[in-house]
């Protein structure tokens, strides 16, 4: 499933049922994370002004915006971590979980994209002000779904070799 998995920028329009976004979602909770802690939060808006005005703020998504069917934001709890030396885990434990949740809505049918929110304090504010969330949550990104049309195209881009990630570190001889 994973090498069939793709970034889908064209949907119909239609909204997507609460009851999948919820099945994707629990599959998604048997995510591991850091002692189990399960930081990971999500806000699910269907309005769509909501979200033209959400994405105005992300910047990213230019030309499908009108045609998601949900978008999902995906936060971390700061409050399931016990230092600051754990304050990145939140972004981690959030990668694991969007992984999962894209793969569990692609096996429902849905298009999903991942959509960066690398935005500082202005932008959070706002962002804030737009949707009612917890203090404690940290925003790490928002994924776009929507129902699929017939016919889609998917951006190609380059893939790495194997040979361009993968270093082994070789066993000393003895």
């Amino acid at each position: 499933m994973s090498a069939s998995r793709f970034s889908v920028r064209h949907y119909t329009g239609q909204p997507i049922p609460k009851e999948d976004i919820c099945k994707a979602v629990q599959w998604a909770m048997k995510s591991p994370s850091v002692c189990n802690r399960q930081s990971t939060r999500l806000k699910i808006i269907y309005n769509k002004e909501k979200i033209r005005q959400v994405l105005s703020l992300q910047k990213g998504t230019g030309g499908f915006t009108d045609t998601i069917g949900a978008l999902i934001m995906v936060a971390g709890d700061l409050k399931s971590f016990s230092s600051p030396h754990e304050r990145n885990q939140v972004f981690i434990d959030n990668g694991i979980f969007c992984m999962n949740l894209l793969y569990g809505l692609q096996y429902l049918g849905y298009g999903t994209c991942p959509l960066h929110w690398f935005w500082g304090k202005e932008h959070d504010l706002k962002l804030r002000k737009l949707i009612q969330f917890p203090e404690n949550w940290t925003v790490s990104c928002f994924i776009s779904v929507g129902c699929l049309p017939d016919e889609f195209s998917v951006p190609m881009g380059y893939r790495k070799e194997l040979s361009e990630i993968c270093f082994f570190e070789e066993e000393e001889s003895q």
